[in-house]
């Protein structure tokens, strides 16, 4: 039998756990996370209003009740256990941690209080433990938040989500009922080169031609689109204040500065400009990339990266799968040169009863989510835990 460890229980986790059932049937595997609850950035990163791409821990639940795979959340591998205590224990251990850590904005007064990673900012309002304490308020004396500006840095789905969730109310649905986006129509590309876009850009495009045309309505929140304009400094006495500016134009596909600058008045900045992958101790790490140091997701014998941790925050939630499907592929292949038999499983246990560390289970996951779901209010689908203490007392009963 081989045993093997997957490390994170994100989208790329659950993939690679089921391709690795599939690929390698009778095999087993221990889908590990640091949190006390599994699923990732489905629970922490896809924004609240969009449950229907989060009903797809549905099949990831599914995966983590099947045969011969089991859920251990918190335990923190680099902390908690080293990823040598693991090799030793299995046969194989693959690295799905994702990218977590946001990549810095890169302009002076980015540590200004007040400036804000998405990946910060989106675990804030989702819920994530690491982030229920992060200071998202104005500065003192500030006017209300609603007259206050926010920069989004970013053009993504992300830095998309993040403006949603600021200007929405908690009555929306599909519209913005108290925003309306502001495009300027000398931004956009001739209407005559949008036959030439693929079916997705052509659709973004196309609302953006819509947001361009449309009157002003009022409202009292506006989202100011600013394309060809990159952002240069942060300044503030003790906080944001301001985000400076300069207009950009393209030459031979690239955005070069302008010298005009600008000053944009706001009381937070969030940078939605990617991320990384936080390394491990003992597991080779590409610093400049920001995911760990592979070869198509082969590490060092009998340790792989997939997902975002194998090649960077790239693709959908989808895109996961074939990744997974890949590694357990180069796992099957590798096989014969694994080595002998491990404690795999047993060990695992064996050690963490030895080091005294409190862990949770599935089953545990599934009370937490009970009791979450319980305390909803308001026609919410739940109303979550943001502390892992609250969690494990819901756990121990």
């Amino acid at each position: 039998m081989l045993h093997i460890a997957v490390i994170g229980a994100g989208p790329a986790g659950f993939y690679t756990a089921e391709a690795l059932a599939k690929t390698l049937p009778g095999c087993q595997v221990d889908i590990l996370d640091r949190l006390p609850t599994p699923f990732g950035l489905i629970r922490a990163g896809v924004a609240p209003d969009h449950q229907s791409i989060k009903a797809v821990s549905k099949r990831y639940e599914a995966t983590a009740t099947s045969a011969g795979i089991q859920f251990t959340g918190h335990i923190d591998i680099g902390r908690d256990l080293g990823i040598e205590d693991l090799r030793g224990l299995y046969h194989a251990v693959v690295l799905a941690t994702g990218a977590p850590n946001d990549r810095p904005l890169g302009v002076p007064g980015q540590d200004l209080p007040g400036v804000l990673g998405s990946g910060q900012f989106v675990g804030w309002y989702n819920g994530h433990p690491d982030y229920a304490d992060l200071d998202v308020c104005f500065p003192a004396g500030a006017p209300h938040p609603e007259s206050c500006g926010v920069a989004v840095v970013g053009n993504g789905n992300v830095a998309i989500d993040v403006a949603r969730i600021i200007a929405k109310t908690r009555a929306e649905l599909g519209e913005l009922e108290r925003a309306q986006p502001v495009v300027l129509a000398t931004d956009l590309p001739p209407l005559a080169d949008d036959a030439a876009l693929d079916p997705g850009l052509r659709k973004t495009v196309t609302h953006l031609r819509s947001f361009a045309a449309a009157p002003p309505s009022g409202k009292p929140v506006t989202i100011h689109f600013d394309f060809f304009t990159r952002p240069v400094r942060v300044e503030g006495e003790g906080h944001v204040e301001r985000l400076i500016v300069e207009r950009t134009r393209l030459e031979n596909g690239a955005a070069v500065g302008t010298g005009d600058f600008r000053a944009i008045p706001c009381g937070m900045v969030v940078s939605c400009i990617g991320y990384q992958t936080p390394s491990i101790p003992g597991v080779p790490h590409d610093d400049r990339q920001g995911r760990f140091a592979s070869d198509h997701g082969r590490i060092a014998p009998g340790l792989y990266a997939v997902g975002w941790a194998q090649h960077g925050p790239s693709g959908t939630i989808g895109t996961n799968r074939p990744d997974a499907f890949a590694i357990a592929e180069m796992i099957a292949a590798d096989a014969p040169t694994l080595g002998a038999d491990r404690a795999g499983r047993a060990g695992l246990e064996a050690l963490i009863a030895a080091r005294g560390l409190d862990v949770t289970s599935f089953d545990d996951w599934k009370r937490i989510d009970a009791a979450e779901v319980a305390r909803a209010q308001g026609g919410a689908p739940r109303e979550k835990f943001v502390r892992r203490g609250e969690m494990l007392d819901v756990r121990r009963g």
